[in-house]
């Protein structure tokens, strides 16, 4: 055999181990970098405190399960969360956990706590979480982690249940339940969704479900005391205030 090709058998060798080890490394500190990355991503773009309780992602099942994501309220805002997500199971497609695209089969929330909060003529703590990531950008060009930063598909989202807890000066207190909430397709691009468009894709639904619910729970209340005209009023002031 030529020394040319046994140097370069040898070093296609080596490649291959390096690469084995990286693999081996990254997917042993899968559910660390995963958690990192949600609360770091999480937090830059709602500009509030994200938390996940715990985390597991097995890779051989290409299954993950997050105990509890918190989102905290935006600052000026009282309730000590404005979303806590419960029994989050995620299934994966296994063959793309080291692709810069991960795809999510399914991402499915067994049972949510939503707080909506509004004081006074200000908009609504969930609005806010809305403006605050629709107006994040990513890492500047040049920041190291960018070339970490992976996208990401998921074919479908559920929120099986979901408590609204209203706290509002304009509506007054209540406990509502959501119905059930769903969303396909979610970062479907050719290159997938970054993880705070992703997010956001994920939170709109939601928070318009909750604001919707809010509204049509103080018009009802009120509708036998105003009339037609009086409702109609309203239901615009309530979109103004609550959805921002």
């Amino acid at each position: 055999m030529p020394k040319s090709l046994k140097i370069s058998l040898v070093a296609i060798g080596l490649l291959i181990a390096v690469v084995a080890v990286v693999a081996w490394l990254v997917l042993d500190n899968l559910d660390r970098i995963v958690t990192n990355a949600i609360e770091d991503t999480g937090s830059a773009a709602t500009d509030t405190r994200v938390d996940v309780d715990g985390l597991h992602i097995s890779v051989r099942d290409a299954e993950g399960e997050i105990a509890g994501l918190v989102i905290d309220n935006p600052p000026g805002f009282e309730s000590g969360h404005a979303i806590r997500f419960e029994d989050i199971r995620l299934v994966l497609d296994a063959g793309t956990l080291l692709d810069d695209t991960v795809r999510v089969r399914e991402l499915r929330v067994g049972a949510a706590d939503v707080n909506l909060e509004q004081k006074g003529s200000a908009q609504s703590n969930l609005q806010a979480l809305i403006d605050n990531v629709s107006a994040y950008a990513g890492p500047p060009a040049g920041d190291e982690d960018a070339a970490e930063s992976r996208n990401v598909v998921i074919d479908e989202f559920v929120l099986e249940t979901a408590q609204l807890r209203l706290r509002s000066e304009l509506l007054g207190n209540a406990e509502l339940a959501l119905p059930r909430i769903r969303a396909t397709d979610v970062g479907s691009g050719a290159a997938g969704a970054t993880a705070a468009d992703a997010l956001e894709e994920i939170l709109r639904p939601i928070v318009a479900e909750a604001l919707e619910t809010a509204k049509s729970s103080a018009v009802e209340a009120g509708r036998e005391r105003l009339e037609e005209e009086a409702v109609e009023r309203l239901e615009g002031f309530i979109d103004d205030k609550l959805g921002g």
